[in-house]
């Protein structure tokens, strides 16, 4: 059968939606060829979200963490745009301050740390950026 499909990308998001089952494309090698261009394409758009370090940044923004849920490590991209102190700070959900991921002065840029979580338990956990006057928080999950 014809396929049909709607492909859509944000900055933070990108989705494939097809109007039939995947597993209706009887054609083994249109059904391979069409998943390797849809995850080459997927993969694209997870690493061209996230700029090379020291791009020159439009604003400061604290991206969410990739993969999310995760076990055991993680990636968060931020951005500055100016030369500020920042620190990036992982609490629990009681607020106690877990780590320290980022804790420096850095130029204005695009800036991505990883956050290996091997020794804590699975749970909900939140990440705070604060550079200057900007501060955001943002949730991720650990599942084990």
């Amino acid at each position: 059968p014809d396929v049909a499909a709607i492909r859509a990308a944000t900055t933070d998001n990108r989705v494939v939606y097809f109007g039939i089952g995947f597993e209706q494309i009887d054609d083994v090698a249109i059904r391979d060829t069409l998943m390797s261009r849809i995850i080459t394409w997927l993969k694209e758009g997870i690493i061209s979200s996230i700029p090379e370090e020291n791009t020159i940044a439009k604003s400061f923004y604290l991206g969410q963490n990739y993969p999310n849920p995760f076990n055991p490590a993680t990636r968060i991209v931020y951005s500055l745009s100016k030369r500020s102190p920042v620190s990036i700070k992982v609490y629990d959900l009681t607020g106690q301050e877990v780590t320290i991921l980022v804790d420096e002065v850095k130029d204005a840029g695009v800036y991505q740390v990883n956050f290996d979580a091997g020794n804590l338990s699975s749970g909900v956990y939140f990440y705070k950026m604060v550079a200057g006057e900007f501060m955001s928080v943002k949730k991720m999950s650990i599942i084990k």
